[in-house]
């Protein structure tokens, strides 16, 4: 049985009576013996056969005060675990090209090593620069027009822009900033891309700063 189970049908501990079915159950019993005073609102004869003495069992129909405040907190206790055991709500996921999609991070400029290693050659490969978003939030996408190149992606934290002269020269003041920047999302699928997500940054670039957040694990 229950921990909780035991409390509600055990002796209650204030009145010392057996909260059960929410009633009070009054020993049978001359009245002038009785040790506390009971309200009845109304007495069932049980016991008026001959040879009983007349004697009546009372039952409180009125529920005790004690015994209905542990079950409302049992109840109470109950509810909260329901509700904190239900998986939070997941966000939806940014649809890739051609839908247009908003995409919130701290701007930085990175380098990573291009051709002909790609980064086995550190020496002789080419570094490539760009600018990136790194969110705080990771985010997942999925649909678009060309699902064999766009497949769904899950956990992404860092997102690649894909920008003009004049998209980087906008941008640039805004390095080491929290942005929301708007475009049409795509997978990466060439050396050249080197976030899970690139994001074709709309022109005229529309920069929106946002409040920086606590980064989420």
């Amino acid at each position: 049985m229950p921990p909780d189970a035991r409390l509600v049908r055990g002796l209650h501990p204030v009145m010392d009576a057996p909260c059960i079915g929410m009633r009070q159950v009054v020993p049978p019993g001359p009245p002038h013996r009785a040790t506390r005073p009971v309200v009845r609102s109304h007495h069932h004869p049980v016991n008026d056969r001959p040879g009983s003495g007349g004697q009546t069992t009372s039952f409180v129909h009125s529920v005790n005060p004690m015994c209905r405040n542990l079950f409302l907190s049992l109840l109470l206790v109950a509810a909260c675990r329901s509700i904190d055991a239900q998986p939070p709500a997941r966000a939806a996921c940014l649809r890739y090209e051609p839908d247009t999609v908003r995409v919130t991070g701290k701007l930085e400029r990175r380098i990573f090593y291009g051709a002909p290693g790609f980064g086995d050659d550190p020496a002789h490969d080419a570094k490539e620069p760009g600018f990136y978003l790194e969110l705080v939030t990771p985010v997942c996408a999925e649909g678009g027009d060309y699902p064999q190149l766009n497949g769904p992606r899950r956990g992404v934290r860092l997102v690649q822009l894909v920008l003009d002269a004049a998209g980087y020269s906008r941008l640039r003041p805004y390095l080491g900033q929290h942005v929301t920047l708007r475009g049409t999302l795509f997978a990466e699928h060439t050396g050249h891309h080197h976030a899970p997500l690139l994001l074709e940054v709309s022109s005229p670039v529309l920069v929106r700063r946002t409040p920086q957040r606590p980064k989420q694990k």
